[in-house]
Formats: C-alpha cells, structure tokens, sequence
C-alpha cells in the first residue's frame, strides 16, 4: 500500500499506519487515509463509522418484542421447497427475561411448530415450577397430541434472569429444542452410511414418530406464563446472541460455542449449529473487545453450503443499516465487498496501533 496524502500535517505514505482503509463497497475507491498525527490532533476518522440496529447476521427475520408472552410467526415459504432452499435446516430462536421481583406460579414457556390447518408437528414446555421439560408431538395412529419425551431442567429459573429457546429443524422428522445451553431431548439411532470404501454405521439424532412431518410447517407459535416474557425472535439460517454479550466479540463468541455442536462443548450433534459458524473478532494484542468489519463465518445461507459474508458494525456486530440484502453475500469465498462502510479506524486507534506523536515527527522530517 502506497496511497499518499499531503497537507498541512506534512507527507506520508500508508505504510506508517498498522492498518488501511478497505475499499467502498459503493465506489471501488480507496479513501483517503489521514496521518495518525492528524487523525489525533484533528479527531478524524479513516471513515465514518454507522451504527446498525436491524438485523442480525442474515436472519430472514429478527424481531424486538416488547415483553409480550405470545408471538406467532408464520414461515414465508414453504420448508418442504428443496429448489427454493439448499437444505431444511432452520434455528427458530427466541429470547425472554423473568420478572424481577419472583418466579410466580405457573410460570411457563412453550414452543410450538404447527402445520397450515393447525395441526401440531411438535411442541415442547418448560415449567419453572415443576423444574421440568416435556415435548409432545401428535400420534400417527391416534391423531391425538401425545407425550414424546420429558426430562428435567439443569437450572432453576431465576427472578430477572434472561433465558433463550431454539428450535433446531434438521431434517422433517428430526428437530429439538434448546433451552439456555441444555437440550430438551435425547436419544440416538443407527444409520449406515456410505458406499466408499464401504458401508459404515454412524449415529444419528432420534426422529420424532410424529404424524405430521416437519416439511408441512407453516407455523412457529411462542407462549409464556407467569413471570417469563419474551424479547426478541429470529427465523433462518443463522444465529443471534443478546444484546447483553454482545458489546464484546469474545463474549458473543463462546455464548455461540457453549450453543453449538462443537466438540469443545457439551451439546455436540444437539447443538443448534456446528460451531464453525461463529463471528471474528479483531485481535489487538490479545485484546478481543471488537468484531471484524467483515464477518466471513456467517451461517451458510439457502442458496449455497459455503460461508457468508456480511459487512458489519465492529461495535454490536451487526449489519450494517440493518441490511442483510444488501450487506451480505451468500458466499464468503467470492465476497465483492471489502465493507469500507463498517471499519472503525477509532477501534484501532485506541488500541494503540497508531505511533506516539513524537516518532511521527522524525518520519515526517526525514521525509521532508
């Protein structure tokens, strides 16, 4: 990089910086990039830095609530459309907080995936009194809403606690819910697998002996009881994390793994994503306070298996103007943006990776 600029604060070239500007999405230009003396002295920025407050990383939806104990959200395409989507994997996830003063009795939360006419797929209850999860599913003999599994909760529900759920589709027959980093189902099954070199056997998640398959969904219903209500919900191909982690990459980063299926965590294959899909945070000295301008491990979207890749906001990791559409590209490995609109020279700059005012002057006076 040799990009120069002259003027008042004297000559010098990009190399004298630990950093550059990246091209504009918008124009393909370099911009301008001021002196680190200049840039102190004058408190101006490589580029203007916007914060986002909309969408997630690419979402098909991401909704606010306000502290609301219902919520439907009808899916906008048919899950069962394989040219439409790349696969019929979906995260449906679901924030909430309990009230602050107690747990009141009958405090509840369910999940439930419904199809077009009404008929329950599955469903799942969490009961902070009782301590205890069941998941339900109607009987493909008796048409009947029939217990499938039910299991204890591995923490209390606590009086202004916030909590999360995920519903995980996998597969039609094969989904689960996750509640905080515990998952609210078991069990195991054989498959073989493969033709090369030869047949294997491997272990699958357990199907759900539901009448109705998850390719007939329509519909995601959310209720609460009691002192639980909801916050925010989010639908696709993708992950979210609270606001209350999220002003620190690092935070966001190992709430996403201790909800994944990596293998560093506990829920391994009933994880809600394989833990590769994470977000990247920029490393200043071991500091890891912020998020990468440009998000490169963003969850494979419906039209390839590839990375995405999002221009994001280094602050709340989010995308840029709330804009997944235009910020975010359905494969990271050819991504046309260098996302000039979300680097925060600031960031950088505090960190320290702009030279003391003093070794400046000598490079600007040997220049000269």
């Amino acid at each position: 990089v040799s990009t120069q600029s002259t003027g008042r604060c004297g000559s010098f070239t990009a190399r004298s910086l630990f950093f550059f500007a990246p091209l504009s999405k918008s124009t393909g230009t370099n911009y301008p990039i001021l002196s680190p003396l200049c840039m102190m002295l004058k408190l101006l920025a490589v580029v203007t830095v916007f914060l986002s407050v909309g969408e997630a990383l690419n979402c098909y939806n991401d909704t606010y609530l306000d502290n609301s104990q219902e919520y439907s959200f009808p899916l906008f395409h048919d899950p069962s459309d394989l040219d439409y989507w790349r696969s019929s994997h979906f995260n449906f996830i679901t924030f909430g907080v309990f009230d602050d003063d107690s747990i009141s009795s009958g405090t509840t939360i369910t999940g439930a995936y419904y199809t077009a006419e009404g008929n329950l797929i599955t469903k799942t209850t969490i009961d902070c009194n009782t301590k205890t999860w069941t998941s339900y599913i109607t009987g493909k003999e008796s048409g009947e809403t029939e217990e499938f599994q039910t299991g204890d909760l591995d923490s209390d529900c606590e009086e202004g606690e916030i909590f999360d759920l995920w519903f995980k589709v996998e597969q039609p027959q094969m989904m689960w819910f996750l509640w905080n980093t515990q998952a609210l189902y078991y069990g195991e099954r054989e498959v073989t697998r493969g033709k090369f070199p030869e047949d294997f056997e491997a272990m699958k998640n357990l199907q759900l002996e539901t009448k109705y398959s998850g390719s007939k969904a329509a519909t995601f219903k959310i209720t609460a009881t009691g002192s639980a209500t909801f916050t925010r919900f989010a639908y696709g191909k993708c992950f979210i994390w609270p606001d209350s982690v999220g002003t620190n990459c690092t935070d966001a980063k190992d709430w996403l793994l201790d909800r994944s299926k990596s293998k560093a965590g506990t829920l391994l294959k009933k994880g809600h994503i394989i833990g590769v899909y994470t977000v990247n945070c920029v490393d200043l000295d071991g500091k890891n306070q912020y998020y990468t301008y440009r998000q490169d491990n963003v969850h494979a979207g419906r039209l390839d298996v590839n990375y995405q890749c999002c221009c994001t906001d280094q602050i709340t990791g989010k995308v840029y103007d709330g804009d997944s559409d235009s910020w975010c590209y359905y494969s990271a490995s050819t991504c046309p943006f260098m996302c000039a609109e979300t680097y925060n020279a600031t960031i950088y700059a505090d960190a320290g990776y702009l030279q003391e005012e003093e070794e400046l002057e000598v490079e600007l006076e040997l220049e000269e």
